[in-house]
Formats: structure tokens, sequence, C-alpha cells
């Protein structure tokens, strides 16, 4: 049983991608399931938790060796390098924080993304990306002002589908922008 427990372990560490800018409920989720794996989410997540000498060193490998280097270069730093509960903090309050250096950050996500006619599934990954971060942070904007935003980055060549959105009976909502793409 435990060399199974090993060989399911290592596929969830396996299964957990680096952590960047666009992954983050993904990444979290997978570093997540591994934590309830060994038994760790509470020890790791929470403010009680403690962790031996051994699983602060495992998860810190862990941890680390997840992480996108721009993500590295702004969660880890000298005070925390050493500390796997430090690190969580971390990165949980990189992304998480409802800080308004955070809010600004993930709103001036919005802002520069640009549409691609040659990729228009990666638009809409990208803005429901961007939309859960909203949520994660607190940015709480009408849904039909962000609606508009999000047309409002579609070329001249698709007037006809801003045209079909905004006259719609449907209440106008992202969703209804990134079902008409």
């Amino acid at each position: 049983m435990e060399r199974l427990e090993r060989t399911i372990l290592k596929t969830v560490i396996e299964a957990i991608s680096l952590l960047n800018l666009d992954n983050y409920s993904l990444w979290k989720n997978r570093v997540e399931n591994m934590l309830n794996l060994q038994n760790l989410y509470d020890n790791l997540t929470k403010e009680e938790g403690t962790l031996t000498r051994s699983q602060d060193v495992q998860l810190r490998m862990i941890l680390t060796s997840k992480l996108d280097l721009s993500i590295h270069a702004n969660v880890i730093d000298h005070t925390n390098e050493k500390d796997a509960r430090a690190i969580w903090k971390s990165i949980s309050n990189y992304f998480a924080s409802s800080q308004s250096s955070n809010w600004a950050r993930v709103f001036k996500e919005l802002l520069r993304l640009r549409f691609n006619t040659g990729d228009i599934p990666g638009f809409i990954t990208s803005i429901k990306t961007i939309l859960a971060r909203f949520h994660k942070v607190g940015i709480d904007i009408p849904e039909d002002i962000v609606t508009y935003m999000i047309l409002d980055k579609l070329p001249s060549a698709l007037d006809n589908v801003v045209k079909r959105i905004t006259h719609s009976e449907k209440e106008i909502k992202p969703e209804l922008a990134l079902e008409q793409l």
C-alpha cells in the first residue's frame, strides 16, 4: 500500500505545473490536492499549523520547484526562502491579496490584454482567468461594464459580433460576449 501511495504522490506532484500569472487557480488546486494526500494541508495553510523539519524541507522543495522564475522573484526572498509556511503565505498574498496594489496589478491584466484573431480560444481563456482573479482579490465591477471592456478589445472586423451582443435581448455579461466569439 505504501508503494501505491508513493506512486500516487509522485503522479500528483508531476501534475503540478509551474505557477505563472495565468494559472494560479489550477496550480493552487493541484498543490492543495498534494497537501491533502500527505495530510499536510492544515499544517501548511492554517495559522496554528506546524511542520516538522523534514516536512518543511520537502514542501519547500516542491513549492519552489513549481514556480515560474518571474513568480519566484516576486514571492521568495531572504526572509522566507527557508520556511515553507512563509513561502505559501507569500504566494497566497501575491495572488489573492485584496490590497489596492494587487487590485491594480490584476485590473491592469484586463486593460493590457490584446485580442489576437489567430488565437481566439487563448483570448477567451485569458478573460476567464482574469475574471476569476477579479473575484479572488475582491474586485467588483458591474458585469455590463466588464463586458463593454471586453468588446472594446475586438477589432472592427468583428463589429457585427459586438452589435449582436449589445442588441441582444439577453443581459449583457462577459459570458455572453465570450460565447459569441
